[in-house]
């Protein structure tokens, strides 16, 4: 026979246009995101680094009252 099978979804042009947007804002978060990943992921290595140089556990001591 001639039927398909599977879900049809009816959108109005509205539909369509906010379901783009929506598509185009979460990839603009997920780049964001892994933009956020890879900034914190150099700044805790740059820690570790400093910290093996000066011979000091900065994470431990950053923020401490001396």
């Amino acid at each position: 026979s001639s039927y398909r099978s599977g879900v049809v979804h009816i959108q109005t042009v509205e539909d369509q246009l906010e379901f783009k947007a929506m598509k185009s804002r979460i990839s603009e978060l997920e780049s964001a995101l892994a933009q956020s990943a890879l900034e914190n992921r150099m700044l805790s290595t740059t820690l570790v680094v400093a910290s093996q140089s000066l011979g000091i556990d900065l994470k431990k001591n950053f923020g401490k009252k001396s």
